[in-house]
């Protein structure tokens, strides 16, 4: 999937930059000739959909970053309004 846009203008260019995201911190990296690796865990919330306000919002992202790490191999969700 390849994120074209400047902006975000949907929930779907939210995802996609976070999918990104979530792939590019899984990438193997080197420090001290050692091998390390990284996992993220993704919550989004998109007005209006997710909320109105920014408490909303933030706290509608934290609960889908937490249900993104309770499924593990879905490391990105988005939120869901009530």
């Amino acid at each position: 999937m390849r994120c074209g846009a400047r902006t975000l203008t949907s929930p779907d260019d939210a995802r996609c930059v976070a999918e990104k995201l979530v792939r590019t911190l899984s990438r193997p990296f080197e420090i001290d000739d050692i091998t390390a690796r990284i996992s993220a865990s993704v919550g989004a919330a998109v007005f209006p959909d997710d909320g109105s306000d920014p408490a909303t919002l933030v706290a509608r992202a934290d609960a889908a970053m937490y249900e993104a790490k309770r499924r593990r191999y879905e490391r990105v969700r988005q939120g869901q309004a009530e």
